[in-house]
């Protein structure tokens, strides 16, 4: 019986491909069949054999520094369904991510296909073998991209979840950092501001829980209730309308855009009221405090993932399903100033500030 690790002359021999195929197809090669693929891979894993990384690292080096051979590429995958999602698109930050590994990488709307096989057949054909899934918001059919051509990780969350590794900012944490934070500085009556897309999509149970964690030491009078504003409410209505029936006396906010809210209906930050931000954008000129939302420390986790599992060779659904958490940072700004002893509560409606009443 023979002691040394199965090399890819035994899986040649094992599965009757001469060496150049068995390479090829052991590194998801589109130029060869998927039929050949599978036979290969099966007979790579029945005899037991592992594709050394760094080996493969060494050698996509070598073949990368060629001059006429062209970098990698890896497929940033979206679908957002029926919903309509502003904002800037992440494709520059993973490029950006992704070019010191020599790898390029290409956006590609899950929309533009008839069905997700006709997308998979596409991805493969054009040569992708690393895809980083983003947001699904999808809601009538699941996400079934034929996953054993690919290595994948998601690196975005929404209305399904793929069936691979996920790399996540750590929203949890930040609703209940930011909670707490203001706790500790003395407000007692912390309201949370929830946005969504659509009255379709859920409230994220990660935000929610961290925010309900935060306040359960606070007396009960003193739990108020979530509001849950839209996105594509432009001035906010329906949060003024909350504003005026619990009064909280710090508004811990989905993101940005609720200070934008606040400040349109008149009030004041914080002399009216506090405000600590679990997403905000310290690029967007507002001097804010609260919770860094960016997600590039997170496309670049996910890029370092995907290339780590695409010299692993690790294709199709991984098990056990792991999800990777990356800690928030947070922004010292001027909304949240810490609470004086004998300040006024917002528990008592005759003392409460005059622009809560607009």
């Amino acid at each position: 019986m023979s002691t040394h690790p199965p090399s890819i002359r035994d899986i040649a021999h094992a599965s009757g491909f001469g060496k150049s195929t068995v390479a090829s197809a052991l590194a998801n090669s589109p130029l060869v069949t998927s039929e050949t693929t599978r036979i290969i891979q099966e007979a790579a894993k029945k005899l037991g054999y592992r594709r050394d990384p760094l080996v493969a690292d060494l050698a996509a080096r070598r073949w990368r520094s060629r001059p006429s051979a062209s970098s990698p590429k890896i497929g940033y995958i979206f679908d957002y369904g029926e919903e309509e999602v502003r904002g800037t698109s992440p494709i520059q930050t993973i490029k950006d991510a992704a070019a010191p590994y020599g790898y390029d990488v290409d956006s590609m709307d899950l929309r533009e296909f008839a069905s997700d096989a006709r997308a998979s057949l596409a991805l493969f054909t054009r040569g992708y073998r690393g895809l980083l899934i983003g947001r699904i918001l999808r809601k009538n059919h699941p996400l079934e991209l034929e996953w054993d051509r690919f290595t994948a990780v998601a690196c975005d969350q929404g209305f399904i979840r793929p069936p691979l590794h996920m790399v996540l900012l750590d929203r949890r944490a930040a609703a209940e950092q930011a909670t707490r934070t203001a706790i500790e500085r003395g407000y007692r009556r912390p309201g949370y501001v929830h946005l969504v897309h659509s009255e379709r999509e859920a409230v994220d149970p990660a935000r929610l829980g961290g925010y309900l964690a935060a306040r359960s030491g606070l007396p009960r009078n003193d739990h108020l209730p979530v509001h849950v504003g839209l996105y594509h409410d432009r001035i906010g209505a329906s949060m003024v309308e909350w504003l005026r029936t619990t009064r909280p006396d710090v508004v811990i906010g989905f993101n940005d855009l609720v200070v934008w809210w606040l400040r349109q209906a008149g009030v004041r930050l914080p002399e009216d009221i506090a405000f600590v931000s679990i997403d905000h954008d310290p690029k967007s000129g507002a001097d804010v405090t609260g919770v860094i939302g960016s997600n590039s420390p997170v496309y670049h986790a996910a890029v370092e993932l995907l290339i780590g599992q695409i010299h692993l060779n690790a294709v199709g659904i991984p098990h056990p399903l792991q999800t990777l958490l990356v800690e928030p940072e947070w922004h010292e700004g001027a909304t949240l100033p810490r609470r004086a002893a004998d300040s006024p509560s917002s528990t008592h409606p005759s003392r409460s500030r005059r622009n809560l009443a607009v």
